[in-house]
């Protein structure tokens, strides 16, 4: 193993151990991977990666806060920007976990296991974001459009229940999908733009208020 000096920037350093601790949790879970195991994946020695990140704990924070941040405030922006039409926020909320969910395709496995595993620890990182104020305004956004009679009245649990399991099942089902519903040539990519569609088509349906 190559004992790299940490005498590069920080902030380029952080980011070379906060990719490989991401590449790592997602493959083997939190719990399965050490501190030394990331060291080698950056290829650096132990003490290198403890003078960055003192516990593992805090470097799966850095790691869940690099996920968050590219996604969530997306996401909320969206959500509470009303004068857009329904539909159009569902495509874009819609496009965002998509982008997401190819570029990490263990993403939701990952996400699961650890909210399973220790649910405190996502949300003090969600915390220590800054981002709990901005959920809840989320939150309250959706039951006001309700209550104004623009959305449904639902249990928010439903809604986010209901939307989490159509984008997750493309990806929990590759192999399935690829096994014996794919074309040779096609892959999930392909898949995925007739998907979306879908997708925003079942939300509307939940979502817009009865007439």
């Amino acid at each position: 193993m190559n004992n790299e000096p940490i005498n590069k920037r920080p902030d380029e350093m952080e980011e070379r151990i906060i990719c490989a601790a991401r590449e790592l949790f997602m493959e083997r879970g939190f719990v399965e991977t050490s501190m030394g195991d990331i060291a080698a994946r950056v290829g650096v020695n132990r003490p290198a990666i403890n003078y960055y990140f003192r516990t593992k704990e805090r470097l799966f924070q850095a790691v869940l806060g690099s996920i968050v941040q590219t996604v969530v405030p997306k996401v909320i922006a969206t959500v509470l920007h009303r004068d857009l039409p329904l539909e159009e926020r569902l495509k874009r909320v819609v496009d965002i976990y998509c982008g997401l969910f190819q570029t990490h395709p263990t993403l939701p496995f990952f996400m699961l296991r650890e909210i399973n595993r220790d649910f405190s620890l996502i949300v003090r990182t969600v915390d220590s974001l800054g981002l709990t104020p901005n959920l809840i305004a989320l939150r309250r956004s959706i039951e006001q459009e309700m209550e104004e009679g623009q959305l449904r009245k639902l249990p928010v649990g439903v809604v986010v229940m209901t939307f989490a399991s159509l984008m997750i099942s493309p990806f929990a089902a590759r192999p399935l999908l690829q096994h014996a519903f794919l074309e040779p040539d096609e892959d999930l990519t392909d898949f995925l733009k007739a998907w979306k569609p879908n997708v925003v088509s079942q939300l509307r349906h939940l979502l817009s208020p009865e007439r």
